[in-house]
């Protein structure tokens, strides 16, 4: 899993200084001093390239040297990429964080304007685009201290913290020792995170009283089972057993140092942690979306612009979202009507094909016709424990280190996933989606800093875009696989509607259910999005404006090119573009339409 943005807005700093120095040329008329001041420039734009990626290179190791979570994850062999760590450390949540942030983005970005963009190589240019407003962001999300909600229904710590330390890879004995270590600093990182909750309290920015039951009940979840079953300890019994390298003796001590770790430490710090969310139940002032808080309207338009990448304004999100909900819907009714049959085939659908392996070599195999080629991937299939199936998402795709891209992991949740569903999930996380995706950016050798930054919109909206053309693949009836999309896209569309009606409107949840009521959803449906979207500002619209984005595109792309347009060209200019803001991938759109009219 990638850095949260705020990790990120502390991390992403020079902390080393760099000063540019002139370089003279000479002023000398003749061709033998043209020449000369040829050769200087170049020489100048030479030194500038080299300049530039040093700072970039500097960026990289000073943000992942932070923290070793991030560090371990991000790189396989730290110090052959020229990183030693000299503490391990879990990361901080610390209310004060922002300030802090600030000052270092900005002195970041002041570095990087210092920088003559006209002398960078093209891939150094579109970098320095990116970080350039990559960092902008950055600076202008320090400006609201304690918004961030770190127990968020989706992205909370209390349940993607278990997650990420049960994924933490052995690739030596260090990499035990240093996780054994991560395990006893969870008590002081979750007493911080304590604290962080107590100033949004005092602040009046605290949760919704049903935001806190539901991530104390994840909590729950997590402490279920505090045996062998629980995810911490069997997973680490698991990894330790298959590391070679070292005893049978030694494996039995690391086992025990995990278990008392895990009794002593972990669970009795989640609990605490679950004490404190709760005992602030009713300090919070806002019971609704987050227009209702100081500020809360340019804050949400700040949170779509993270979220989604895109540059469109609120009003034409809405627009975008619900013209595409009604043809949706009208394009469901004439299906349904045309075939009197294909309610009940939808109802009764029983897929051919559920074996994860063998859907994700079906998408391969087919994504061919449409997408570039990419070498083989290797990747690793795994399920979500038991106990944290009603708390995590339906399946996820774990992003491999920076240096050994084999290591591709999916995870699927069989309490969320039902067999009818996984061909167009496994679309979503694996072909064409985010392992593949991933794995060609990989291949186009970027700029290391590209890989730590998050643009969720691009991500999220290419895996969700693929997601829908892949029911093309399915090998089912053909009229179902297009009701299943249509069916999607619905759901898509009335989660992002209500997220924005809900966030920048200021909808109550008898709105939202008069709204769900009229398409014919139950009020259960409309509690459960409204407390999701409340909690989690902005999530449907990342998966769903960032599709939109990359079918708007194609669809300009196909209309000004006509026979001319290949689709599987249109996919790499996006693919090799990469992750970035959509005002970035729209540049790299129109060059290609006027390269090929």
């Amino acid at each position: 899993m990638k850095f949260t943005k705020r990790l990120l807005s502390l991390l992403l700093s020079l902390l080393l200084a760099f000063s540019l120095s002139g370089c003279k040329t000479s002023t000398e008329q003749g061709k033998s001093g043209q020449t000369s001041q040829k050769t200087g420039q170049e020489q100048s734009k030479i030194e500038e390239q080299k300049q530039f990626d040093k700072f970039l290179d500097r960026q990289v190791k000073e943000t992942l040297s932070q923290n070793t979570l991030n560090l371990h994850y991000q790189l396989k062999d730290p110090e052959k990429y020229g990183i030693k760590q000299e503490k391990v450390s879990i990361g901080h949540i610390s209310p004060g964080q922002d300030k802090k942030a600030l000052k270092e983005n900005k002195k970041t970005a002041e570095e990087l304007s210092g920088f003559k963009r006209s002398s960078l190589t093209g891939k150094q240019k579109l970098t320095y685009d990116i970080l350039e407003d990559y960092l902008s962001m950055l600076i202008e999300e320090s400006q609201y201290p304690l918004y961030d909600n770190i127990i968020g229904e989706v992205s909370g710590i209390q349940s993607n913290l278990p997650v990420t330390l049960a994924e933490y890879q052995f690739y030596r004995e260090k990499d035990i020792q240093d996780y054994l270590t991560l395990l006893s600093q969870v008590t002081g990182y979750l007493q911080e995170a304590g604290e962080y909750l107590k100033a949004q309290s005092k602040a009046g920015l605290y949760v919704t009283d049903g935001a806190a039951d539901t991530a104390a009940k994840q909590i729950d979840d997590f402490l279920k089972e505090s045996g062998e079953k629980n995810i911490l300890s069997a997973t680490f019994k698991e990894r330790v057993n298959d590391f070679s390298g070292i005893s049978k003796e030694q494996k039995t001590t690391y086992n025990k140092q995990n278990k008392k770790l895990l009794k002593q430490s972990v669970y009795p710090a989640f609990r605490s942690f679950k004490k404190t969310i709760l005992s602030l139940k009713g300090t919070g002032k806002n019971s609704g979306g987050v227009c209702n808080l100081k500020n809360g309207k340019k804050y949400y338009r700040l949170v779509l612009k993270e979220q989604t990448g895109t540059n469109k304004t609120v009003s034409q999100l809405l627009s975008s979202v619900t013209g595409r909900l009604q043809s949706s819907v009208k394009q469901m009714v004439n299906l349904i009507q045309g075939d009197e049959s294909l309610q009940k085939k939808f109802y009764n659908f029983d897929p051919v094909m559920t074996s994860p392996k063998k859907v994700l070599a079906d998408l391969e195999k087919k994504a061919k016709t449409d997408y570039p080629p990419l070498k083989k991937v290797h990747y690793k299939i795994k399920y979500v424990p038991k106990a944290l199936e009603d708390t995590l998402s339906p399946a996820f795709y774990m992003i491999p280190p920076i240096d050994d891209e084999t290591e591709n992991t999916i995870y699927i949740n069989k309490g969320s996933t039902d067999k009818s569903g996984i061909y167009n999930t496994l679309a979503h996380e694996g072909y064409p989606g985010h392992l593949y995706q991933n794995n060609y950016f990989l291949s186009t050798d970027p700029d290391d800093i590209r890989l730590i930054m998050d643009f969720p919109g691009y991500s999220e909206g290419w895996a969700s875009y693929v997601e829908m053309h892949a029911f093309d693949y399915a090998p089912y009836d053909k009229s179902v696989a297009k009701l299943k999309r249509i069916n999607d896209e619905i759901n898509m569309a009335i989660g992002s509607a209500v997220d924005i009606n809900v966030n920048y409107r200021g909808w109550t949840l008898d709105q939202i259910k008069d709204m769900l009521k009229e398409m014919g959803y139950g009020s259960s449906a409309a509690d459960q999005l409204y407390r999701l979207v409340s909690s989690e500002p902005g999530y449907y619209l990342k998966y769903y404006s960032g599709a939109l984005e990359f079918q708007e595109l194609r669809n300009k792309a196909s209309k000004e090119l006509g026979k001319k347009f290949q689709t599987k060209e249109f996919h790499k200019v996006i693919l090799e573009n990469g992750p970035s803001n959509f005002l970035q991938v729209r540049k790299a759109v129109e060059a290609y339409i006027e390269e090929n009219k």
